[in-house]
C-alpha cells in the first residue's frame, strides 16, 4: 500500500502541475525508507512512457498477443458464465 501510494506520487511529479496539484509532493517523503528505489524506478521506468518522442511500436503488433491472451479466461468471476 505504501509503495503504490509512493509510486503515485512520485509519478505525480511529472503531471501534477498540470491539474493544479502540488508538484514537488514528493518531497514529503525524502526520509521515507524507499523514497531513493521510487525515485529511480519512476525515471527509469515511468519517465519514458510519458514522453511524447519516445519511440514505440505501433500497436497492431501487439493485437495477436493481445487477441490470444484474452481469447480464454484463466480466472474471471465471468469463467463459469462463457462454459454455457
Amino acid at each position: 500500500m505504501v509503495c503504490a501510494l509512493l509510486h503515485a506520487i512520485f509519478q505525480g511529479y511529472n503531471f501534477f502541475h498540470h491539474i493544479g496539484m502540488d508538484r514537488p509532493m514528493r518531497d514529503m517523503f525524502k526520509d521515507h525508507a524507499h523514497d531513493a528505489h521510487t525515485e529511480e524506478f519512476i525515471a527509469s521506468d515511468d519517465d519514458p512512457a510519458l514522453d511524447g518522442d519516445y519511440d514505440t511500436l505501433p500497436l497492431d503488433i501487439f493485437e495477436p498477443m493481445l487477441r490470444r491472451f484474452m481469447a480464454v479466461p484463466l480466472n474471471s468471476v465471468y469463467k463459469d458464465a462463457l462454459k454455457k
